[in-house]
């Protein structure tokens, strides 16, 4: 049976070697349960939102929803229908459209984009974010993001 060494004949070195990797010792413990933690990575999938034609759009020609919390419009653009995330691109804020206007005004800081959600005016930095879709048997999917 070997004796435990004593403190008093540790020299400063083997006392930093010893502290030196029982840090190391932590920190990959740490990480490891940090990864074997960590939830899978889910696949983004198209989820039905509503069945779209233009007439069910309304005369504005405008369906708004809230997917997961995120305010999205949907609007007739000729045969095609664009979805747009209504969160202004500059400070997060809604952005609300003006049919009269045909432009999408954002209230916290004035910024202004047109029908199809790209900067016209102001402070944004980007167009409003489009919110991908697929359209199958008069059946509109929006891409689930969540």
């Amino acid at each position: 049976m070997s004796a435990s060494p004593d403190c008093s004949q540790m020299t400063r070195r083997g006392w930093l070697e010893v502290v030196f990797h029982a840090g190391w010792g932590v920190g990959l413990g740490w990480l490891m349960a940090a990864l074997l933690r960590q939830e899978p990575l889910r696949r983004a999938q198209f989820r039905k939102v509503a069945a779209c034609t233009e007439t069910e759009l309304g005369s504005s020609g405008l369906l708004h929803m809230e997917i997961n919390g995120r305010p999205i419009v949907m609007r007739a653009h000729g045969q095609d229908i664009l979805a747009l995330d209504l969160r202004c691109t500059h400070g997060n804020c809604i952005v609300r459209y003006e049919p009269a206007a045909e432009q999408f005004f954002c209230p916290c800081h004035g910024g202004v984009f047109d029908a199809e959600g790209k900067v016209v005016s102001g402070p944004p930095p980007a167009p409003l974010s489009r919110v991908p879709l697929r359209r199958e048997n008069g059946i509109v999917y929006v891409l689930d993001q969540s």
